[in-house]
Parts: C-alpha cells; structure tokens; sequence
C-alpha cells in the first residue's frame, strides 16, 4: 500500500512527506497487525518518510473474509514546488521513453493472476512491489524530466494519460517467467499488457539529449533501459522482443 501511494506521488516530481493507515479487520489479531505494521515500517524506510498516524479497526459485521478477513487503505501527502511540476505538458515527438524493472506483478492484476495461476506459483505473487523513490527524486535533481508514468492497473495505458494526442513506440524486453505463463493460460498479448507491468514498473520521459545522463542515474539503482521514443499519433505501438509479437493500444 505504501509503494502504491509513494510511486504514483513521485510521478508529479512530488517527494512523499507522510503516510497514514487504515486497518479494519473481521477479528482482532496480533500477528496480522505485526506482520502489516512490519511491512508498512519496511516501506516507509524505503521512502524516507514517516507514518505519522492511522486508524485501526474491528468491524465483523462489515469485514469479512476466507479466514481472517481484513481491509488495509492508506493516503501519502507529498510536496514539490508550483514551478517544478511534472505534468507532461513539455513532451515532444523523439522525446525518449526509459523503463525502470519491476520486481514482479506489484499490485495489480492480482485477481486475474490468482485465476491463472497454480500454488506452486503463489510465492511469486507476494513480491513486495518495488519502491522507485530515491532513483526518482535523484534523477530530476540532475535531469530535466519531461514525464512519468507509474505501470499499475491498465499497463501500457498509463502513458495515455501523459499527454493528450501523442503516443509511444516502443519495444519491450521480453517479460519474466511469471507473466509468460499468465499468458499460456490463454490471456490474450494485448490483454496482459492493457493489465499487468509485464516486467516494467516504471517509465520516464526525457529528451534525447538526456537519454544517456538518466540511464546512468537509474541504473545505480535497478535495471533501466530505453524502450522507445514518442511519436505524434494517439496510439501505443508495441514491439515484444523476443516473442516476434506487434500490436497497438
């Protein structure tokens, strides 16, 4: 829950200040409560910022689930400058597209990939999603960052939202072992990158004059490459090395 709201507050060029959480829960439990309160110190650290209150609670008339049920929300103030917004108003046609590695499906797509899915493959599913904060927040103190785009539910379709009538084309890396075999259980190429990262957790936007400065910034971090650039259509070209798959969005 953290990485979800940290990741998408950076994406305006924001630096996340505070975290509050809600907890609801069918029943009380000690254990859960430590086992979530371990997790949300973990992403706060990650973070560099406090969680400077929340609210918990015992709602079994409300709260139910396949054993102990539970509910778990939280809100992430960030702050940046009026001047130093990042809204994607500057992006060009040949700007450059950088995508950051994912640690594995995050947090979205879940239901579908629990369908999809055996067991044996639930492990992979409970990979804390990665947090991007201090790459980020280091990148546009040295980089002129023209976008953002956190890849969470809708895929690809998140660089929509970057800038009206403009598009991308891109060419992807192959994705990991886990989505590919989402995909074997029959989901449609398009469907899997309309719902999951696909590998790619996070992509930037600069110019071509920056492509390389930022690659080298990133990548002190977690692998990053370029993808792609952006073009002066309202479509989303894809190219998937590797599997020999095109297709637009």
């Amino acid at each position: 829950v953290i990485a979800m709201n940290v990741n998408d507050v950076i994406c305006n060029g924001a630096a996340p200040i505070a975290f509050v959480d809600y907890i609801a829960l069918e029943k009380t439990s000690e254990y859960m409560l430590k086992e979530i309160a371990k997790g949300l110190l973990e992403g706060a650290k990650q973070s560099d910022m406090p969680i400077v209150g929340g609210e918990t609670a015992t709602l079994p008339d409300i709260i139910k689930g396949d054993g102990e049920g539970f509910d778990l929300a939280g809100t992430c103030l960030g702050v940046v400058q009026k001047d130093k917004i990042i809204s994607g108003k500057d992006i060009v046609p040949g700007d450059i597209v950088i995508g950051i590695e994912s640690s594995g499906i995050h947090s979205n797509g879940l239901t579908l990939a629990r369908k999809a899915l055996g067991e044996e493959d639930y492990s992979e599913l409970l990979i804390p999603t990665r947090i991007y904060v201090k790459q980020i927040l280091n990148l546009i103190e040295k980089v002129k960052v023209k976008g953002m785009a956190h890849i969470t539910g809708s895929g690809l379709l998140n660089l929509k939202r970057l800038k009206k009538d403009m598009g991308f084309d891109l060419e992807l890396p192959e994705p990991p072992s886990i989505f590919k075999k989402i995909m074997d259980t029959g989901v449609e190429i398009e469907e899997m990158y309309r719902t999951f990262n696909m590998g790619t957790g996070f992509m930037v936007i600069v110019s071509k004059e920056d492509k390389d400065k930022a690659l080298e910034i990133l990548n002190k971090y977690y692998s990053s490459y370029a993808i792609g650039k952006v073009i002066d259509q309202d479509i989303i070209k894809v190219n998937i090395k590797g599997l020999d798959k095109s297709f637009s969005l």
